[in-house]
């Protein structure tokens, strides 16, 4: 028998799964273990419980110092939730014993309390082993009924489980690590849309969803949050066939710039540039057997290194700065380049973050593969459009220019050595010293020695 791990219909950080995936390989099977549950506190306002641990002898409640979304419920507020609602259940003749723990590396700086903080899942059983009481063990079946009374409890907006946790939940229990940006493609259940053949319009929401699932996100030293990157979109062999493939590539495009203007969306809402990417966005369609006309499946991951295509026998290109020569190397999709942090290319030069003269958004690249044959066989090679403004639209303040020519609407197709300026301050003669501007040297090929 293995210990029980439930899942409600809160939001908690990776840590937290990571940590309880790890927790479901070493305690007791007789233990349950709760990730996410929401419950009603005073005046029912809804309280979320990063981890509950039921016992025999005792209940143990983590919070995680730094949840994803909100400030952290104070542990001690958590465990009189917690005994409350054991109470409530009427499923045992005495109030079990609850100790609260913080989770992670660092306390909150606005919580003061002398409550351990316990960064893994080896601390966590260490405190589980080291607390001794009076109270007499519960029945197996008694800790069960308590754990399915409190998940009856949850007060979570839905009580689906995440596509992610849903299908990991078939492989037995929670594994070690639960986290979708491992770079390996996770299989997640199908989204299914309907019993009419599923449009590429249709797929643009199920993409969204796969890109602000917090199953998904890995997280940066700043806490913030690194979505998926590269896509891979699965269809019905009919419908992709009739619907998709004639236009793949332009349809690939179309969802990459869709992307782009969600994460756009999500973090004006956050007020701050709370998600990012990793690399450059991509995405791919192709048909799969068993999925019915009506079904998506989509794979993503965070994927932080550009892969080659099949066949490329050469280095890719990039751009340099020019004067400090940072390489910045570039792929086939959509890379964005600016003052803001979501941009793939982020410039964070005090003199251009102070000067401003280059847009949050100022200018993007578009790669694009192309297949040729060669004597050895298949071959790709890529070309490297550029365009002014961001991907949804918006022009740049102060323009670009390649080899002092002003980019127009129409973009340009880059040539080995070319000149690259971002803004300037007299655009009939840009200057690629001038303090604030950024100026880019593009390389077809970028050995290490570039």
């Amino acid at each position: 028998m293995s210990l029980q791990t439930h899942t409600g219909s809160g939001t908690t950080s990776n840590h937290v799964h990571t940590l309880a995936g790890s927790l479901a390989e070493q305690l007791s099977p007789a233990t349950h273990l709760i990730t996410g549950l929401i419950l009603a506190g005073e005046g029912k306002r809804r309280l979320l419980l990063d981890l509950v641990i039921l016992t025999p002898t005792a209940v143990f409640t983590g919070t995680a110092s730094q949840p994803p979304v909100g400030p952290p419920v104070p542990p001690k507020l958590a465990a009189q939730l917690v005994a409350d609602h054991v109470q409530k259940l009427r499923l045992v003749d005495q109030p079990l014993p609850v100790y609260a723990f913080w989770l992670g590396q660092q306390r909150p700086t606005d919580q003061a309390d002398n409550l351990p903080l316990l960064s893994d899942a080896a601390a966590v059983q260490a405190l589980i082993s080291q607390i001794t009481t009076d109270t007499p063990p519960l029945a197996e079946e008694t800790v069960a009924a308590i754990a399915a009374g409190l998940l009856k409890r949850d007060q979570g907006p839905s009580r689906q489980t995440p596509p992610l946790r849903r299908a990991l939940r078939r492989l037995g229990r929670l594994p070690g690590r639960v986290d979708a940006g491992l770079q390996e493609f996770i299989r997640q259940p199908p989204f299914l849309h309907g019993n009419s053949p599923i449009r590429p319009a249709d797929v643009n929401r199920y993409l969204q969803q796969a890109l602000l699932n917090s199953d998904n996100h890995l997280e940066d030293v700043d806490y913030r949050k690194i979505v998926p990157n590269d896509y891979l979109v699965e269809l019905n062999p009919d419908n992709y066939e009739r619907h998709y493939h004639p236009v793949a590539r332009q349809v690939c495009d179309g969802w990459q710039l869709r992307l782009l203007q969600a994460l756009e969306t999500a973090n004006g809402r956050m007020g701050r540039q709370e998600y990012r990417f990793a690399g450059p966005v991509r995405v791919e369609v192709r048909p799969a057997a068993g999925l019915a006309t009506g079904e998506v499946q989509i794979r993503c991951r965070v994927q932080t290194e550009p892969q080659p295509e099949p066949g490329t026998d050469h280095d890719p290109a990039c751009l340099q700065l020019w004067k400090n020569g940072r390489i910045w190397s570039l792929s086939p999709g959509i890379v964005t380049i600016g003052r803001d942090a979501a941009c793939h290319i982020h410039l964070q030069a005090p003199i251009i973050q102070e000067k401003r003269l280059v847009s949050g958004q100022h200018a993007y690249i578009v790669g694009d593969a192309k297949r040729g044959a060669t004597e050895r066989g298949v071959k790709y090679a890529h070309e490297y459009y550029l365009f002014d403004g961001s991907p949804q639209g918006k022009a740049s303040t102060n323009g670009v220019f390649v080899n002092g020519r002003r980019l127009t609407a129409e973009g340009q197709l880059l040539q080995d050595g070319d000149q690259i300026i971002l803004a300037t301050l007299d655009p009939h003669n840009p200057q690629p010293d001038t303090p604030g501007v950024a100026t880019f040297i593009f390389h077809r090929r970028c050995s290490p020695q570039s």
